[in-house]
């Protein structure tokens, strides 16, 4: 067949169940969001995310259930222990720089 690729992506049974009460279109809105996400610099929550195209990772985390429904609206990125030190000491510094000894 012209035009159309060997491999589909089917939607997993538990994504859609995940995504009951919020319906299809919010499923793939969602699902755009983080892959869109994904291709701009957020790190990937799962594993064996470097043979998938970021769309079948953003799926594959909602799955698991990593990314919430209500995506990105009151999400964090998860942070690993360096970077909330980094950002402690960021902090930390521009709360001290502000005020100057008279």
């Amino acid at each position: 067949m012209v035009g159309q690729s060997k491999e589909t992506h089917m939607v997993p049974d538990g994504v859609r169940q995940k995504f009951e009460n919020a319906g299809r279109y919010e499923l793939i809105v969602v699902a755009a969001r983080r892959a869109h996400d994904l291709q701009t610099g957020s790190k990937p929550l799962i594993d064996d995310w470097a043979q998938h195209k970021w769309s079948v990772v953003a799926l594959k985390e909602i799955e698991a259930g990593l990314i919430p429904v209500t995506y990105p609206h009151g999400y964090t990125e998860p942070k690993d222990e360096e970077e909330e030190q980094a950002q402690e000491e960021q902090q930390t510094d521009e709360n001290n720089s502000g005020t100057l000894p008279a």
